[in-house]
Parts: C-alpha cells; structure tokens; sequence
C-alpha cells in the first residue's frame, strides 16, 4: 500500500519587527509652598456646680408689676418721706486768732465777768460743802443700819466730794485768771508765752491758759 502523503508544510509568517517605544522620562518639578500656621487657642468654659435642691433664679425687679390700687383706696394719700438729719462727723471748727493788742475797755469787761463767776462759783461751792456735811450727818445717826444702808451711804458721800472738788477747780480757776490780769499777762499761753488769740478768749473759752497748738499736744500726752 502506498504511504500517506505529508501535508505540505505552511508558508512561513513573516517577522514583525519591533517597534521599540523610546521612554520618556517625565521629571515632576515639586514645588514647596509654605503655608502659615495658625494657632487656635480654644477656651473651656468652666461651669460653676449647680446649687443642691431646687432653687428659683432672683427675680428681676424690672418684671415685678406696678401695685395696683383697689377701689377703697383711691383717695389715700402717701407721703412723701421725711428728710432724715445729716449726721455725718463734721471737721473740727478752730476758732480763729486774733493777734491784736487787748484794749482797756475789753480787759475791763473780762475783769467784770470773771468777779461775777468768781461770786456765783464760790456761792455753788459753798452749797456743795453743805449737801456733804448733810450727808456725813445722816451717815453717822444711821450707824448700825443694814449693810445696804450703809453702802449707799458711802456711794453718796463719795459722789458728793466729787463734786465739792468740782467746784473748788472752778474757784481756783477763775481766782487764776484775776491774777493773770493783775500781773498782765492774761491772754500769753502759759507753755510758749505766744498769744493765745483774743476771739478764743472772748467766744470759746475765756480761763484757757494754753494756745490751740500747746493743748491740743498736751491733750495727746
């Protein structure tokens, strides 16, 4: 028997050739931007505790209704309130000085009132020297008395010498100022030897014997 023949053989397929594709090489060009940097500074709210219980908030008084009158007191009236007194301290009022020389005439007029003072001071001491012999007269017949007598007695002849002590400082004082006018030198401060003032004198005080300044620093000590 005779062979198969072979299949003839397939034309061969031509080469492509290929195609080599160049690369390109792209080159990213970064570009640094600064940006600022802004800084938020965040404040917490800190919350104060709640009050325990319930509580209502204060009422405003701008949401508080005018009063509303009722019928039976329309025609009352209300006053209106009384002006109060200022009793607030007022500055120390000094007397003003006057550094003039003292006329005859005005040291005439202190001589007739320190004679007058010096008659009725010595009519008030005399009255006291009294009440006090009084009083040791009724102490001494009341002897033997309860204990509470007795100790009223005491208070009452104590408070009495005070006041007879009293009224010798006042008959010194006004014989004092006689004298200053017999040896002229009544109105010099008996400290510095400066001028008392005249109106001190003649309207506050008239038996002082220091200026304002030498007082007020024996005052202090």
């Amino acid at each position: 028997a005779a062979a198969p023949a072979k299949k003839a053989a397939a034309p061969a397929k031509p080469k492509l050739e290929k195609k080599t594709e160049s690369k390109v090489k792209v080159e990213k060009v970064v570009e640094k931007v600064e940006t600022p940097v802004v800084e938020t500074v965040v404040e917490a709210k800190v919350e104060a505790p709640k009050p325990r219980g319930r509580r209502k908030p204060p009422l405003d008084p701008a949401d508080i209704p005018p009063p509303v009158k009722l019928e039976h007191q329309g025609d009352i009236h209300v006053p209106a309130g009384f002006k109060q007194a200022d009793t607030r301290p007022k500055e120390k009022v000094r007397v003003q000085e006057d550094e003039s020389m003292w006329t005859g005439a005005e040291l005439k007029a202190m001589r007739k009132k320190f004679e007058a003072d010096l008659v009725e001071r010595k009519l008030q001491h005399e009255k006291e020297l009294r009440k006090l012999a009084e009083i040791i007269d009724a102490a001494e017949e009341g002897s033997g008395h309860e204990t509470a007598d007795t100790g009223n007695a005491t208070l009452s002849r104590e408070m009495q010498l005070t006041m007879v002590e009293r009224a010798e400082e006042k008959v010194s004082e006004t014989e004092g100022a006689l004298a200053r006018l017999d040896r002229k030198i009544y109105g010099l401060c008996s400290e510095c030897g400066k001028s008392i003032g005249k109106l001190r004198l003649q309207e506050a005080f008239p038996y002082a014997t220091m200026c304002v300044t030498c007082k007020e620093a024996y005052d202090r000590y």
